[in-house]
C-alpha cells in the first residue's frame, strides 16, 4: 500500500492539475537526487499532498513544473539544493524503512526481507542525517504495535497515529496550528481507510484489527451487521477533515487543488472499499497508466520551447 488519494480522478482543471504535477515531479526528482533512480519507487500521491500543505503553511512558492525525465539528468539537477524536497526525500526513506520493518515483524517472509535489504543503505543514510525523524518514526510504530497488542479500540489507534503525524511534520518544519489540525485529520482518515483495507487479510491470518472484535470473517460480513456504526464513523472522520480544510483556507491555487483532491477521496474511497474495489496507489502501475499523459505533456513542452525560441 502506498496511498489512497487519486488526484487525476478529482475534477482538477488544467491549472490545478499542473500545480499538483509540479509538486509530484519535484518530490520524484528530489528522491532521485537523494537516493538514486530506484528511490523514485517511494514517490506517492499522499506525500505530494503533504508537501503542498507544508508549502502553504510556510509560505513557500510553487515548485517549477517539468515533464517526466526517466534517464537523463538535465531536469533532475534543477532541484539540487531544494531544502524542503531533500527533507521529504529523507522522510520517505525513514517512513518506508519503518513500514518494511513493521511488515517483517507482522508477516516475516522473503519478500519483505528483500525490500528492506534492497533499500537498507539509503534508509540508514536518511536515519543518520535526520535522527530525530528516525526516532519519532520508530517510537510511533512501537506505540501503535503496543496498542494493538493490548487490543485497543479504533479511536485510540486513530488518535495515536494522528499524534505520530503531528510529531513528524512538526520536526520537519515549523507548521502553523491550523495546518497541524489538517495533518491530524488526514492521518486519522488515512489510518481508518488502512484498517478497512486490511480487514480481510487480518481476518485470514488471525491478526489484530480493531473492527474484528465481533469476529466477522470478512469486511463485507462486518459491514452487513454494522452498517450504521461504520458509516457514522466514516462521516465523523470526514467531517473532521472538511473542517480542518476550511480552517486553513487561502486564496492560493494549491488550496483549491488540495480541496478537490481530498474531498473527492473522502466521497469515494470508503464506498469503493466496501464494494471490494482496490483503492490503493502503486507507483509503477500509475506510471503505466499515465504513460500517454506524460508523452503528451512532453510534446506540449517541446512545442512551447520551439515557439519561445523563434
Amino acid at each position: 500500500m502506498y496511498g489512497y488519494f487519486r488526484p487525476y480522478d478529482s475534477d482538477l482543471n488544467d491549472k490545478h492539475r499542473r500545480i499538483f504535477q509540479a509538486y509530484y515531479c519535484r518530490l520524484c526528482y528530489c528522491l532521485w537526487l537523494y537516493g538514486g533512480q530506484s528511490a523514485r519507487y517511494f514517490t506517492t500521491f499522499d506525500l505530494t499532498l503533504y508537501s503542498m500543505i507544508i508549502h502553504l503553511s510556510v509560505g513557500a512558492k510553487t515548485p517549477d513544473f517539468y515533464g517526466c525525465e526517466r534517464v537523463f539528468h538535465t531536469i533532475r539537477d534543477h532541484f539540487k539544493g531544494d531544502e524542503i524536497g531533500e527533507k521529504l526525500a529523507r522522510l520517505s526513506f525513514i517512513t518506508f524503512g519503518e513500514k518494511f520493518r513493521d511488515d517483517m515483524l507482522d508477516e516475516g517472509g522473503i519478500k519483505n526481507f528483500i525490500k528492506r535489504l534492497f533499500f537498507q543503505k539509503k534508509i540508514r543514510k536518511a536515519c543518520a542525517e535526520a535522527p530525530e525523524l528516525a526516532r519519532l518514526a520508530y517510537e510511533g510504530t512501537e506505540a501503535i504495535n503496543r496498542l494493538q497488542e493490548q487490543g485497543a479500540d479504533l479511536d485510540a489507534l486513530l488518535d495515536r497515529y494522528a499524534d505520530a503525524m503531528e510529531d513528524t511534520v512538526s520536526a520537519l518544519e515549523e507548521i502553523k496550528p491550523e495546518y497541524i489540525r489538517l495533518f491530524r485529520a488526514l492521518a486519522r482518515w488515512t489510518y481508518f481507510v488502512d484498517i478497512l483495507c486490511d480487514y480481510d487479510e487480518d481476518a485470514e491470518k488471525d491478526q489484530y484489527n480493531p473492527l474484528r472484535k465481533q469476529g466477522y470473517l470478512t469486511l463485507q460480513e462486518y459491514f452487513a451487521h454494522n452498517y450504521y456504526s461504520l458509516m457514522n464513523k466514516n462521516r465523523e472522520i470526514a467531517h473532521e477533515v472538511h473542517a480542518a480544510l476550511e480552517g486553513c483556507r487561502t486564496d492560493r491555487p494549491e488550496w483549491d487543488a488540495l480541496f478537490k483532491i481530498i474531498v473527492y477521496s473522502l466521497e469515494t474511497v470508503v464506498p469503493n472499499i466496501l464494494k471490494g474495489t482496490d483503492v490503493t496507489f502503486h507507483y509503477f502501475k500509475e506510471l503505466r497508466r499515465n504513460r500517454q499523459r506524460i508523452a503528451e505533456e512532453k510534446k506540449a513542452m517541446r512545442k512551447k520551447r520551439d515557439y519561445e525560441t523563434r
